[in-house]
């Protein structure tokens, strides 16, 4: 059986397709709209990104525009950068 043959005998489902644009969409037929779940996926993925940078720069914002409220002690000599900075990496 030639290569040619083997190729033609795949499904669909398992080629990797060009699209019109000259990208290589792997494992699925190249005229399929994108499905739910890679809608669904793509919205997760940039809501929680937009999160994620407001919460990490609102550290840099309130440390600069904010000293004094940064430099409150809440806890002995521990102030609200400490606990709002580690509270990033849970």
């Amino acid at each position: 059986m030639s290569r040619r043959s083997v190729a033609a005998a795949r499904s669909p489902i398992t080629k990797n397709r060009r699209l019109k644009n000259g990208s290589l969409r792997l494992g699925s037929n190249a005229n399929d709209p994108p499905s739910r779940t890679e809608a669904a996926k793509l919205r997760f993925i940039i809501r929680w990104t937009i999160f994620f940078l407001v919460y990490i720069l609102t550290a840099a914002g309130a440390g600069g525009f904010f000293p004094a409220l940064m430099k409150t002690q809440v806890l002995g000599k521990v102030n609200w950068a400490l606990p709002y900075a580690l509270s990033q990496f849970l």
